[in-house]
């Protein structure tokens, strides 16, 4: 009845306002360990469990701020790298191998690319993993 449909917005309302309440308090500390202002903090405060952000926080698995609508490769990695993750760290290789594949899979329309296109693409100049070494990224290809 009405009742039951009350209760359930009135859940569905705590709910949301507890939600803010611990985006609202760990967005800060996402702004000052990522250096992000508190729009993108706060979208990706809401895009992650607490849990996960957290992990963020403490520099623990940064590439998945990539899930974040809207956040591309660029402001995941500069996230990542503010978190202390090197330039030819294996999670930065593989996950710059993962980007550019996705890239290149949406472009090209099919979800193979050979080895060495992979690894050109992955180290064209202003892509995912300029700099990188070619034997890092043989190795995260592997």
């Amino acid at each position: 009845g009405p009742n039951g449909t009350m209760a359930a917005s009135l859940r569905a309302w705590a709910s949301a306002v507890e939600d803010d309440r611990w985006a609202a308090k760990l967005a800060p500390r996402l702004m000052v360990a990522a250096d992000v202002g508190y729009p993108l903090a706060r979208r990706i405060v809401r895009h992650f469990s607490a849990a996960d952000v957290a992990d963020l926080i403490v520099g623990d698995a940064p590439y998945r701020l990539l899930e974040v609508p809207g956040v591309g490769w660029q402001t995941a990695d500069a996230i990542a790298q503010r978190l202390g993750v090197a330039p030819d760290a294996e999670e930065r290789v593989e996950a710059g191998l993962g980007h550019t594949l996705d890239t290149a899979m949406a472009r090209r329309g099919h979800s193979a690319v050979p080895r060495e296109v992979l690894a050109r693409l992955a180290g064209e100049r202003r892509a995912a993993l300029e700099g990188v070494g070619p034997e890092a990224v043989e190795r995260g290809i592997d």
